[in-house]
């Protein structure tokens, strides 16, 4: 059967919104979830219950430090993919919230109690929630309901990609051929790196502009979540990680537009401006994932 063309959704829903009993066909259609390194594992991942549907994306440490043998954001999608798996169907978006953190904060107190905040396990995550008919979008993941695109950015990130691709720019002028990209140290990761690492602070705090909401341990405000409330018709959803710089309506296009900008601009400084490019050894400047589903 054809798919019903795009159908309203409420942004402003309450999460605990009662709603009938019924068993909907969720369809799923399209997915994948891949690491942005060979050598590394992804902290990225796709979690499908029968209640749920989520993309999960660890937050990538800023600092060489492991747990357990395993990055703080192999660790962080790690127990936010095991704590989906064990949701009971009607938990809310603050329920859900509040059950990471307290299972972010009893790691951490086995671990130590005195880490800088920059070591913190942090994820995001998109999560459709079967029961509610909602979609949760906690820090930067993205999503398209029925073609349309959302997503939920830090500005922070954004001010300082710009002034990374600035320096690049200016690297890049520098050079005899003009067309020549920079290569060896990218030195402007290397300048914002100590700013993404200040700009931590903004996490989960009721701040104009640069607030930001991530799963780290601490309250998320309401303010900075996003809940879209789906009617009862049928749709189409993509839910995604930041590791595609576009989101399209199949996972073939998007895997293209990613490759195309591996291309042209590897060090994602130009048509897409990052805090980070692709690295010698990865095969993308970040882990990605991809679910395309109907309901």
């Amino acid at each position: 059967m054809p798919f019903a063309k795009r159908r309203s959704y409420n942004t402003e829903a309450k999460p605990n919104r009662p709603r009938p009993e019924r068993s909907p066909i969720i369809h799923i259609i399209q997915h994948t979830s891949v690491s942005k390194n060979q050598k590394e594992a992804n902290e990225d991942a796709l979690v499908v219950t029968d209640h749920f549907i989520a993309v999960v994306d660890g937050v990538t440490s800023k600092i060489p430090m492991r747990y357990d043998e395993k990055t703080s954001g192999r660790l962080a999608m790690e127990m936010v993919r095991q704590r989906i798996k064990q949701l009971p169907p009607q938990t809310t978006v603050y329920q859900f919230v509040d059950a990471v953190n307290e299972d972010f904060l009893e790691k951490w107190r086995s671990l130590s109690p005195l880490r800088p905040y920059e070591q913190q396990f942090q994820a995001v995550a998109a999560v459709y929630s079967r029961h509610y008919r909602q979609i949760w979008l906690i820090g930067d993941c993205q999503l398209l309901i029925d073609g349309r695109h959302h997503e939920n950015p830090k500005k922070s990130d954004s001010v300082l990609s710009e002034m990374r691709s600035l320096i690049l720019t200016l690297h890049e002028s520098r050079s005899n051929d003009p067309n020549d990209p920079p290569t060896g140290e990218d030195e402007g990761r290397s300048f914002i790196l100590p700013w993404i690492q200040q700009a931590c602070r903004f996490a989960n705090r009721n701040i104009p502009d640069y607030g930001y909401a991530v799963l780290n341990g601490e309250p998320v405000p309401e303010r900075l979540l996003r809940i879209f409330q789906l009617d009862e018709e049928p749709h189409e959803i993509v839910l995604a990680s930041d590791g595609y710089p576009w989101l399209e309506s199949t996972l073939e296009q998007t895997e293209d537009r990613l490759q195309k900008q591996l291309r042209e601009d590897p060090l994602c400084y130009k048509q897409y401006r990052s805090t980070k490019g692709r690295t010698a050894q990865a095969g993308s400047f970040d882990d990605r994932t991809y679910v395309k589903f109907q309901i």
